[in-house]
């Protein structure tokens, strides 16, 4: 991530990677803390981009002394809905060969692209779809 390249010009950046066998947010949240704790991070600057910003959400909710910020790029409100088919979709995922994988995930993200962009004219909707 070229984000951690200049973040860590000026900041300790601690950039963790969600295994792929997480199961939950609940869980992802008490590793990122045990990480912070590990690393002796007592108050941070949380970074969260796409879900991350999701998870940092959860993270400060429960935990709001611990960041002194939070800054969410290209992200969502955390919600349960989400949550349970993100997991379903992961689990389904990760059991089809990964030539499969990018080509329904594409077919996905455009139709996403597609329910979310209903503001969009119809030259940035070309942009996103090529």
């Amino acid at each position: 991530f070229r984000y951690i390249d200049v973040l860590e010009q000026t900041y300790r950046v601690i950039a963790p990677t969600i295994p792929e066998t997480a199961t939950g947010v609940e869980e992802v949240v008490a590793a990122l803390l045990a990480i912070l704790a590990k690393e002796e991070a007592s108050s941070v600057h949380l970074f969260g981009v796409s879900n991350g910003g999701m998870i940092g959400q959860v993270l400060l909710r429960g935990n709001p002394r611990k960041a002194r910020s939070l800054i969410l790029f290209h992200s969502m409100l955390p919600s349960m809905s989400y949550g349970k088919q993100f997991g379903r979709r992961a689990r389904a995922l990760s059991r089809i060969p990964g030539a499969y994988t990018v080509r329904f995930g594409l077919r996905w993200l455009k139709r996403q692209i597609q329910q979310e962009a209903v503001n969009a004219s119809p030259g940035e909707l070309a942009f996103w779809m090529e």
